[in-house]
């Protein structure tokens, strides 16, 4: 099963790129397990990964997943295959009323391919969010983060994205998600389609799982994006 099998509403594909294929979608999320791993075995991360801003912890993913890039230490995931992990690009929004959108993570695949009509926007786009006992929760996560992909803020040529937690709690996937989305009225707010469902393309742990959402802003000659396919993957800190 593909990821626009899942779809309710395809992508348009004059507007909307296909989906990167699994393959690569795989290999970086396990280069961001291998890079977790190696961060949570530094003693001088500790303190970062306990108590630091999510951008702090960002940027030392970024930099382990450069060196993991570099070492092709990771399977599918070398110098070959993607570009240096982008952190924190300027890019503009679906209708360019906002053009310093900063996405926390890219990951570009090498090369352009044929089918992506805008290579800037062709790419693994993700939001970090850390998940702890104050302010920074679920709901946080979603109005902050899942949110983002459904206005038409990231990933609105790309009929995917990845949601990162950094999780400082005992939360887990998917059911501390699933009972967020169950609260009245978040399934309308989210434009949630399904269900989460675990990726059954891997067995790696954590586990990855996907929520399916509407988008229901349009392009400036009212075509539809179509919708778009949310992974979750979240990094227990502890």
């Amino acid at each position: 099963m593909t990821i626009n099998d899942t779809l309710a509403c395809p992508p348009d594909k004059n507007y909307t790129h296909p989906a990167i294929e699994d393959r690569f979608i795989l290999a970086a999320e396990n280069a961001i397990r291998l890079a977790w791993i190696r961060l949570q075995k530094k003693k001088s991360m500790n303190h970062v990964l306990t108590h630091g801003k999510e951008i702090e912890v960002t940027n030392k993913l970024q930099k382990e997943l450069d060196h993991i890039r570099n070492n092709g230490t990771s399977p599918g995931y070398n110098d070959k295959t993607f570009e240096r992990p982008h952190r924190g690009n300027d890019l503009c929004n679906y209708d360019e009323t906002h053009i310093e959108k900063q996405p926390d993570l890219i990951f570009y695949i090498s090369g352009t391919r044929e089918e992506a009509i805008d290579s800037l926007h062709d790419g693994i786009f993700v939001e970090c969010k850390v998940l702890d006992n104050g302010s920074r929760n679920i709901g946080l996560y979603a109005t902050k983060g899942i949110h983002r992909f459904l206005t038409g803020d990231y990933a609105w040529r790309m009929p995917h994205a990845l949601m990162l937690g950094y999780v400082r709690t005992n939360q887990k996937l998917p059911d501390d998600l699933t009972s967020y989305f169950d609260k009245r009225g978040n399934k309308t707010k989210f434009c949630l389609i399904t269900g989460i469902k675990r990726c059954t393309k891997t067995r790696k742990k954590p586990a990855v799982y996907v929520s399916s959402h509407c988008r229901k802003w349009q392009h400036t000659d009212s075509v539809k994006p179509g919708d778009i396919a949310i992974r979750h993957l979240w990094l227990d800190v502890y």
